[in-house]
């Protein structure tokens, strides 16, 4: 058999794509209120941000790589779920960058955009 230098080299290095991507329950109105924001890679958002790449998923939230096309850098875009967890997370990250001096020199959160 030809190699075609695939990343996965045998049938135990393979990964089922459904232990590594959320439900896609996550993004029907029928099924749930707290719905994700359907992003598809190449897809520009807020005007300014190329989608790259997922980087991961978590209960209320997806995280995507993109690039900002103002400011010619690599962000990574936190995308709420729609409804109150979505809300409700939007409000913790408003009050923690109004109250909290992070000393730590990495940056947490810059700003928010909404998206329809």
């Amino acid at each position: 058999m030809e190699d075609f230098e695939d990343f996965v080299s045998n049938e135990d290095d393979q990964v089922d794509l459904e232990d590594i991507t959320e439900p896609w329950h996550k993004y029907d109105l029928k099924e749930t209120s707290h719905v994700f924001y359907p992003i598809c890679v190449g897809e520009v958002l807020n005007g300014r941000y190329l989608v790259e790449h997922k980087i991961g998923f978590g209960g209320f939230s997806t995280v995507w790589m993109a690039h900002d096309l103002q400011k010619k850098r690599d962000v990574a875009l936190k995308i709420l779920c729609a409804g109150s967890l979505g809300d409700n997370e939007a409000r913790m990250q408003d009050e923690i960058l109004q109250n909290v001096q992070d000393t730590s020199h990495l940056v947490t959160y810059l700003g928010s955009f909404l998206l329809s």
